[in-house]
C-alpha cells in the first residue's frame, strides 16, 4: 500500500471498508509456538521452554537473522515427582529472505526431552535424539516406551500436518514483513498490530481492551489516536495524505523506539519466562 492509493479510499467509504478488511487480513501474523496441536497436554511455560530448547539444539551461527519454525507433536508426557520426560516428533525449519523465501535447514525427528521442574522454572536434564544409520530404529525402541514405538517410528503420520503448519506460518510472517517494508501507513483496528514498527492509522476498536493499543501507539508516537467514526478517520487520512509532518514524525519515532528496544516486548517476555522471572 502507498499514500497515493489512499486517495481513492477517502473518496469512497464503501470501497475503503472492503480494502480495510483485506489489509487487516494481509497484515495478520500468526503466533508460532511449540505444540500448537497438543496444547492441552502442556502448560504454557513448558511450551516456551521446549520451544527454546529445540531452537538452541538445531540453530547454528548462521541462524540469528533467519526465521525459525518449530512444531512439537507430543506423543506422551511422563511425569515422575519433579522430573518430566516429553516424547515427541519435532519439526524444525529455518528460512531466510532475500527477494524470495529460501529454506536454509531443517530437521524432523523423534525426541525425548527430560527436564526437572523447580517451581515455575524448568531445567534441562537430557535432550535425546536417535542414533544415525543402522542404529536409528533400535535406539528408538530402547528409549521410547513400548506403546509409543509405532508412532515414534512412523514419521509420515505427522510430517504432512506439521509441514502444513510450517508453510502457513512462514507465508503469513513473510507476507507481513514484506508488506510492511513497502507500506507508508497501516490501517488497522488497535489490535496486536498496534505494536508493529510501521506508521499506523487506528480505526474504531472492536473489543474494549483494544483501546489500549491505540493509546500505546499514540504515546510512543508511531500511530494516530483511535478514530472512532468514519468522519474522523477520513479527516485523519486527509492529513496523512496532504501533509508530510505526521508521517515524518511517526518514522522518526519508530527509529528512536527501535533503538530503545520498545518493539522487543515478545523477546523480553520469553526471556523472562525461560529465566523463571514470572
Amino acid at each position: 500500500f502507498s499514500i497515493g492509493a489512499y486517495t481513492e479510499i477517502v473518496k469512497n467509504a464503501r470501497k475503503y471498508m472492503s480494502i480495510k478488511l483485506v489489509a487487516n487480513e494481509l497484515f495478520y501474523r500468526q503466533e508460532v509456538s511449540a505444540s500448537q496441536a497438543s496444547e492441552e497436554k502442556m502448560d504454557k511455560l513448558l511450551e516456551v521452554f521446549l520451544n527454546k530448547t529445540v531452537m538452541e539444539r538445531f540453530s547454528t551461527e548462521h541462524s540469528e537473522e533467519n526465521y525459525h519454525f518449530i512444531d512439537i507433536e507430543v506423543l506422551n508426557i511422563e511425569k515422575k515427582v519433579r522430573e518430566i520426560t516429553v516424547y515427541a516428533w519435532v519439526l524444525y525449519e529455518e528460512y531466510s529472505y532475500n527477494g524470495e523465501v529460501v529454506g536454509e535447514c531443517g530437521a524432523h525427528i523423534p525426541v525425548a526431552i527430560s527436564l526437572q521442574q523447580e517451581g515455575n522454572f524448568y531445567e534441562l536434564i537430557e535432550f535425546w535424539q536417535p542414533e544415525d544409520g543402522n542404529q536409528y530404529a533400535d535406539s528408538i525402541r530402547k528409549k521410547f516406551p513400548q506403546e509409543l514405538h509405532r508412532k515414534a517410528l512412523d514419521s509420515q503420520q505427522y510430517i504432512d500436518k506439521q509441514m502444513k503448519k510450517c508453510e502457513e506460518a512462514v507465508n503469513s510472517v513473510y507476507a507481513t514483513n514484506i508488506l510492511m517494508r513497502v507500506s507508508d501507513v497501516m490501517i488497522t483496528k488497535p489490535s496486536e498490530l498496534s505494536f508493529y514498527p510501521v506508521p499506523k492509522l487506528f480505526i474504531q476498536r472492536v473489543g474494549r481492551h483494544e483501546a489500549w493499543g491505540a493509546i500505546r501507539g499514540s504515546e510512543i508516537g508511531d500511530g494516530t489516536i483511535e478514530t472512532g467514526s468514519t468522519t474522523s478517520m477520513h479527516r485523519t487520512m486527509n492529513l496523512l495524505i496532504e501533509e508530510s509532518d505526521l508521517l515524518k514524525m511517526y518514522c522518526k519515532h519508530i527509529i528512536r523506539n527501535n533503538k530503545d528496544g520498545i518493539y522487543n516486548g515478545a523477546y523480553n517476555a520469553i526471556k523472562l519466562a525461560v529465566d523463571g522471572k514470572f
